[in-house]
């Protein structure tokens, strides 16, 4: 089957995003980030709600950001788990690399088996494989848990009974994207300690709207044996006011350099909220806004394996699933 490839974009990064680091808006903006110094960002009041059913009604709730993370425990029973964990270890991995602000794409503490759409943007061959690629790949993510059902498979056929407008792959330009991607993090020779809550970031922009924003799914097949749980911080910036009242902190900290630096993150988690934590097991399934600052705490006794996926929401529209 032939699939017609989309034009690759000069830049994956949001439209905002790219406005905010220009060198011309920062200059203006300038005095603001002075003016902002101190201000800590406040908390919107959200929680977590820990179930073992989704319901549309939660699911509303969730996607208008008025629940900050969905937890499902055993929404995967242990021995699918531990089988698909089995065969994805199996499996030729890379690295999944992160794009630095400052020295461009680096190496991250995630391995990946198949390729992430931040990738696929850094070459015309890796934008190629992505998109012809697709199908192919989605069919090797359905075997890995064979002949059980593939956890994410389980999780899209209950998402598209219980959403009014249903549940369906993204497409870019009219081109099937990858309905999700299985994640390794393997030990590190110096690790951090379980009790450190670093690399706090956001993967959209931090302004929570309740009409739409990028969302994750992730299904933890193996855990870590210690530590490795969720922190997700209940920021409140819903509006381009909030927003620019805590100038600094965004230039600083979401715009700018600060995966694994100890010394800013630590900095900069002081301004935030107090996390929530969200301790992992199993089979369990934890949805949240990738706009939100999130993190995973340091952890021994790996690998950690999961499948993760990000879900576009659009108030009345179907949702959307990619990686």
């Amino acid at each position: 089957m032939t699939v017609n490839v989309p034009e690759k974009p000069k830049s994956a990064l949001p439209l905002i995003v790219r406005v905010l680091r220009n060198k011309f808006v920062q200059t203006i903006l300038s005095s603001l980030e002075e003016k902002t110094r101190n201000n800590m960002m406040e908390s919107d009041g959200a929680q977590i709600v820990r179930t073992n059913k989704l319901t549309p009604e939660l699911l509303k709730d969730f996607f208008e950001n008025k629940v900050l993370a969905i937890h499902m425990p055993g929404f995967c029973p242990p021995e699918i788990a531990e089988h698909t964990a089995n065969n994805i270890l199996k499996k030729q991995l890379h690295n999944w690399n992160i794009r630095d602000a400052k020295t461009g794409y680096k190496e991250s503490d995630v391995e990946v088996f198949g390729t992430p759409f931040t990738d696929a943007i850094r070459s015309d061959s890796a934008w190629n494989s992505y998109f012809s690629g697709a199908k192919k790949l989605a069919d090797e993510l359905h075997e890995l848990s064979a002949p059980y059902q593939y956890p994410l498979d389980k999780f899209r056929n209950e998402m598209d009974e219980l959403w009014p407008e249903g549940f369906t792959v993204k497409t870019y330009k009219g081109a099937k994207m990858v309905p999700g991607l299985v994640r390794v993090m393997h030990d590190k020779p110096v690790a951090q300690s379980a009790e450190a809550s670093l690399g706090c970031h956001v993967d959209d922009t931090p302004i929570i709207s309740p009409n739409h924003g990028k969302f994750s799914v992730n299904i933890y097949l193996k855990p870590a044996k210690q530590g490795g749980n969720l922190f997700v911080w209940n920021s409140k910036i819903s509006s381009l006011k909030e927003f620019f009242s805590r100038w600094y902190l965004i230039k600083n900290f979401f715009l700018e350099s600060n995966y694994q630096n100890e010394e800013l993150q630590k900095g900069f988690q002081s301004m935030l909220p107090e996390p929530f934590e969200i301790k992992v097991a199993q089979g369990d399934l934890v949805l949240i806004n990738t706009g939100r600052p999130h993190a995973v705490s340091g952890y021994s006794g790996g690998p950690r394996v999961s499948i993760q996926a990000f879900i576009t929401y659009e108030k009345g529209k179907a949702l959307q699933v990619w990686a």
